[in-house]
């Protein structure tokens, strides 16, 4: 199921136990999504057979010279091959 939660200038999406049939298996989803003007968050858990994938995002704007994005990714079965990136991005401008 997909629940939607609104505000004026939010919007939450709560996916559970959502699922696609594939010719390999079936891929479920869990977690959540989040989105406000200048914010997207995603934590959500990937299921196929027995292997999981956790993964997390943030995208953020900082103001209209930059921006900031997190990723990151844990695997079930292979604890050590997860990562976390962070990059913050301001343009100079020139005057």
């Amino acid at each position: 199921s997909v629940t939607i939660d609104k505000s004026d200038s939010t919007r939450k999406y709560t996916l559970k136990s959502v699922s696609v049939k594939t010719p390999k298996g079936t891929l479920t989803v869990d977690g959540t999504l989040f989105q406000e003007k200048d914010l997207f968050t995603n934590d959500l858990r990937w299921k196929h057979e027995d292997n999981e994938v956790h993964t997390k995002s943030k995208l953020q704007r900082l103001g209209p010279t930059g921006f900031s994005v997190e990723v990151g990714a844990e695997v079930s079965k292979y604890p050590d091959a997860g990562f976390a990136v962070k990059w913050d991005y301001h343009r100079d401008t020139n005057k």
